[in-house]
Parts: structure tokens; C-alpha cells; sequence
């Protein structure tokens, strides 16, 4: 799981549509993540072989970020700016991440916006919801997201989707969100346990 909790960030998409929405569509995605400002959630995890992990996120732009993994797992990944760290419990190691190669993009960028480096592979509407799948230069997984959006006041992220070069799939679902959550700093200062290896 250590390689794919990395392309989480961030999460082929599980929605799919014949005629693309076009500009509309992509607007509301941008809008509604630059107007996600905070977020709390419990979450569920899994790949195409049937893995399956729980935990909980918070987010606070710009730059936090932190992802608590259920026992037995206990990873954890955060971030207060200019990387993403990765503590596995398993290995005790903590691996440092650039934030500009992090697959977590359209949660990390202040503001998101559409440059050179990100293509818009497809984006269109799937019942009451609606998606954008992308893919930005740069990244340490190569492949490309899918974000799943629910319409209404405001709309909201249901989850992501990351597909890697080699097919392989992990979904991440988002449970009970609280969107504009007030959120201490502290929850984001994570300090691994001592004995951690952290020259990663």
C-alpha cells in the first residue's frame, strides 16, 4: 500500500461519459475546489485486488493536509507546505515528498488552476454528479485522477480516483465530509514516533 497511499492524492475513473460537458463542467469542478477551504472526513480506501483501508483527512488551504490511517495500518500523511510526508508504521520510515509532485494537486494548489503542466483528459456529468479526470506533468506516479463532484448548495467532493501507467487502481471515497470545518493547525504538526527513521 506505501506506493499507492502516495497516489491517493490522491485517487481508470468509475463514472464514464459519451459526450464530454465541455467548459461548464470543468469551470464548476475548479470552482468548487477553490472553494473548498476546509475539510474533515472519514474516508474508505481500496484497490482493484480487493484491498481495503479506513481512516480520516483534514484539509486547510493553503498547504495542509493530513490523512490518519485506521489500525492496524497506522500510517499517516501530512503536510504543513512545501512537502508531503509519508510515516509508515510498518517500515518506520518517513519519506519526504515535494508538494509539486505529489498526485495530490487539486487538493494542494492555492488556487487550482488549469496550466501547461495539467491536461484535461475528459470531464461530464454522471446523474446528480458530475467529474474531471486530469492528468498533471511532474508527478512521481504517473498516471492520471478522476474527481467525482455531488451537485448542490454548495456541490461537494465525493472522492477520487488515481489510475497509474501500469492500470493499477485505487479509489478513495470520502464519508460524512464536513466542508468549511474549523480545524486547529496543531491537527496538522504530526510528529512520528522518535524511533522513526526520518532521512528519507
Amino acid at each position: 500500500m506505501r506506493v499507492f497511499v502516495l497516489a491517493v492524492f490522491l485517487w481508470v475513473s468509475a463514472f464514464s461519459s459519451s459526450a464530454l460537458a465541455g467548459d461548464a463542467v470543468i469551470d464548476r469542478a475548479l470552482d468548487t475546489l477553490n472553494s473548498t477551504r476546509s475539510l474533515y472526513a472519514k474516508f474508505k480506501q481500496y484497490d482493484q485486488d480487493g484491498n481495503r483501508w479506513t481512516g480520516q483527512m483534514w484539509l486547510k488551504r493553503p498547504g495542509k493536509i493530513r490523512f490518519q490511517y485506521d489500525p492496524p495500518e497506522n500510517d499517516v500523511i501530512w503536510s504543513t507546505g512545501l512537502f508531503i510526508k509519508l510515516y509508515d508504521a510498518e517500515l518506520e520510515t518517513v519519506t519526504h515528498i515535494p508538494v509539486g509532485l505529489a498526485p495530490a494537486w487539486f487538493l494542494l494548489e492555492d488556487p487550482v488552476q488549469l496550466d501547461k503542466k495539467v491536461e484535461i483528459l475528459a470531464a461530464g456529468n454522471a446523474g446528480k454528479n458530475y467529474f474531471l479526470t486530469a492528468s498533471q506533468e511532474g508527478l512521481l506516479a504517473n498516471g492520471k485522477v478522476t474527481i467525482i463532484f455531488e451537485q448542490g448548495v454548495p456541490d461537494q467532493i465525493l472522492g477520487w480516483t488515481v489510475v497509474e501507467d501500469n492500470g493499477r487502481t485505487m479509489h478513495f471515497n470520502l464519508i460524512n465530509p464536513m466542508f468549511g470545518a474549523a480545524i486547529d493547525d496543531e491537527v496538522f504538526r504530526y510528529q512520528p514516533p522518535i524511533k522513526a527513521d526520518t532521512s528519507n
